[in-house]
């Protein structure tokens, strides 16, 4: 949002901060509004940016959550793997 020229520092923030709370709800509604809104000609701009920038997020945070995921999947295979070797040998 830095990069577009029309649109105030406070402007950006607010949005970006709308975005956040609104889990990129605020996109839609921007998008919508089209330049006939309170951004006018900045709206498909910022609308871009907004999207590109969520996008990034959800990536990130997929990623994230699928590290997460194999750590534990891997944790758990280790406590399995323990927990057989402390019963010992089957008895016969």
């Amino acid at each position: 949002l830095a990069t577009i020229r029309d649109l105030p520092p406070e402007t950006a923030d607010q949005l970006a901060g709308a975005t956040r709370s609104s889990a990129g709800g605020v996109i839609s509604g921007l998008r919508e509004q089209g330049t006939s809104g309170d951004l006018g000609d900045a709206a498909p701009q910022v609308v871009d940016a907004l999207s590109q920038a969520f996008a990034s997020a959800t990536r990130w945070a997929m990623f994230s959550a699928v590290v997460f995921l194999v750590i534990g999947f891997i944790g758990a295979l280790r406590v399995r793997k323990a927990a057989r070797q402390m019963e010992g040998p089957p008895a016969k």
